[in-house]
This record gives structure tokens, sequence and C-alpha cells, in this order.
């Protein structure tokens, strides 16, 4: 018989993607014209970077965020008005911005030097962002992949303590690189020189965590034999990537 716990965490997981995209629309729309000006970025466009299908599911997003290039502190002020303007109410100020529309938090990631706020990868999505139809007739930015597990790695380092088999950061990863055939080429042909050595060189180390990732399928996934079929493949894309350089 399944524990009461196991039974509750599998019937979360099992909602989540189709509440992560309802997340994802909700704010797009709410943001209305002002969606032409940001990326998303986070765990709720993840079914906007896979194309192919997984036994995988996705966990639930806990916010959407979004980043937004400001050249002064006067274009972050306009712009925060306009968020208010739309219905957002801001929850707590700093590098990262918090707000909320109805029951969704967001949080807004500068891009640029304007706050203190670091990560490069961000940047480079800023500057070269896809476009995702996510449903009811919109279109937005998106991190492209690479950048995504370019910030997936910075997260992991920053709150993920090493453990990589509890590492939401990580499992999101493996996510993309079961999902995302071409994750490999887009790595090679599209990324900067500097964040192809940066995935290259962190995903070395990820490829020798192959009792981890196993743990990890278990945690979060529903059918983990049906999970753990994919991370083969998986972890063949993240060892050819690690020996790009």
């Amino acid at each position: 018989m399944e524990r009461r716990g196991s039974q509750e965490r599998k019937k979360t997981f099992g909602d989540a993607t189709d509440s992560n995209i309802a997340m994802l629309q909700l704010v797009a729309e709410s943001l209305g014209d002002m969606k032409k000006k940001v990326v998303f970025l986070g765990g709720t466009i993840i079914p906007f970077l896979l194309t192919q299908k997984v036994p995988l599911d996705l966990r639930p997003s806990r916010d959407v965020d979004f980043i937004v290039d400001f050249d002064s502190k006067q274009e972050l002020y306009e712009f925060e008005d306009e968020l208010w303007e739309q219905g957002f109410k801001r929850v707590s100020t700093g590098a990262v911005s918090k707000w909320k529309i109805n029951d969704v938090s967001v949080d807004v990631l500068p891009a640029g030097p304007v706050l203190d706020f670091n990560n490069k990868w961000c940047d480079e999505a800023m500057g070269h962002p896809r476009r995702a139809n996510i449903g009811k007739g919109m279109v937005i930015n998106v991190m492209p992949a690479p950048c995504f597990l370019g910030v997936k790695l910075t997260g992991f380092y920053r709150r993920g303590k090493d453990n990589y088999a509890r590492s939401f950061d990580i499992y999101d990863l493996l996510v993309i690189m079961a999902g995302r055939p071409e994750i490999e080429k887009e790595i090679q042909e599209d990324a900067s020189q500097e964040l192809k050595e940066y995935l290259s060189r962190e995903l070395k180390i990820l490829s020798g965590k192959d009792n981890d990732f196993y743990e990890l399928m278990e945690r979060f996934c529903r059918n983990g034999e049906a999970a753990r079929s994919v991370l083969p493949q998986a972890l063949s894309r993240i060892r050819r990537i690690g020996d790009l350089n």
C-alpha cells in the first residue's frame, strides 16, 4: 500500500503541467502589450521548451518569472507604474521584485546593470529570446533553452547545497535534456562562447551523478520506471555536451 504522502505528491505533480500553463497565461494576459517588453523564464515555460514527449511529470511552479531590461532606474519606475495600472500588486522590493496578480505570484528580474542582480544568462536571453505560442491567442518571448540550463545550474549552486538527488533545478534540467533533442545543436551553434564553456564544464561534472538522477526521478515522478527509461538518452546528451571543450 502506498503511503498517503506519496499519493498526495503524485496527485500534485500529475496536475502541474496544466496549472503551470494556466499561471503563465494569466500573467501574460494581465500584462497586455507589456508582455512584448519581457522574456519569461522559470518552470512555467518548460512545456514550451519540450519538443519531444517524455514520461516525466513537470513539477508545480510557485510563481511566474520574467526578465525586463532597463537602461535607468527611471525606466524601472515607469515599468512598475504600468504594472500597477494593469492590476499587479507589489509584495516586496529588491533586486528581484515580487508581485501578485489574482492569486499568482510574479517575480520581476532585471537584466542589465540597473539593479544588483547578477545573472549573465538572463542578459543573454534578453538579447536573444525565442517566441512561444502559449494558447489563448498569445505568443510570448521565452528564454532560449541553453540559457535556461545556465540559469538552472546557477540556481542549483546558489541554493542546492550540492544535493543533486533532491534539487528541483537539476530535475528541470533533466526534463529539458530528455525532451529537447536539439539542445546539443543549440548549445554548439546558438549559445555564446562563454555560455557554451560554462555548460560544458558544469555538465561534465553532472555526468558522474547517475545514481542521484535515478533517485531524483523517484522523488519527482509518479511513474518512476517510465521516467527512468529516458535517463540513458538524457545522460548521453549531458556527456556529449560535457565533452565539447
